[in-house]
């Protein structure tokens, strides 16, 4: 994204009429976002394919016994980021992204392949359900929810990964308050899963079901 530079130059005649001097050149800077229109390009490393394979820009939201690393089972048999826990914890893997790049009141879809190690009840060892998720704000209010995945529908590794949406959408008010993200919630014990492919677009309506 390359600034455009606009600079004036102001003239002013002095109280000699033979004289004529030029004041200090003024510039304004307007910030051009190329996401604005191409909303992919705000989720950096969606598919954690590097080079060379990484996390990076992906965060924990709360950490304690969570962690996160480049996982090698994917849906597409390449890299996927790889999360988990050593205790019972709900946590969030988030990346933050631009406000200025979203357009109020836009339908964006935030959509992801999962895939859990080990299905179980809350409580015991295994993972719960996982799904997607936008926030505003420094505490983290919705700006979209997705329906959850039962970890036992989305386990097996490679063989098991299901596609998962979130319908997002954010008020210029909301917008003005920054720490717009895009999140992926998991609810695991002392287990593991493996989520690829996120990526954030505009909402497309299907014709035929509107």
């Amino acid at each position: 994204m390359s600034p455009i530079t606009v600079s004036t130059t102001l003239i002013t005649t002095t109280a000699a009429p033979t004289t004529t001097t030029a004041e200090a050149t003024t510039s304004t800077t307007i910030s051009v976002c190329t996401a604005t229109e191409t909303p992919s390009l705000l989720v950096k490393s969606g598919d954690f394919n590097g080079p060379p394979p990484s996390t990076e820009h992906w965060s924990l939201l709360h950490k304690g016994n969570s962690w996160i690393s480049v996982g090698g089972i994917s849906n597409d048999w390449t890299h996927s980021l790889n999360f988990g826990t050593g205790s019972s914890t709900d946590d969030y893997i988030y990346q933050e992204i631009d406000a200025g790049c979203l357009i109020p009141n836009t339908e964006y879809e935030l959509s992801g392949w999962v895939s859990f190690n080990k299905a179980s009840p809350l409580g015991e060892s295994g993972c719960h359900d996982g799904r997607l998720a936008c926030s505003f704000g420094e505490d983290g209010a919705f700006a979209g929810l997705g329906d959850k995945l039962q970890a036992a529908d989305a386990v097996n590794g490679g063989t098991g990964f299901k596609r998962i949406t979130a319908t997002c959408q954010w008020t210029e008010e909301q917008l003005a308050l920054g720490y717009a993200r895009v999140l992926f919630n998991f609810w695991c014990t002392q287990n593991f899963g493996w989520i690829d492919n996120i990526k954030f677009d505009f909402k497309r309506h299907d014709p035929e079901r509107r």
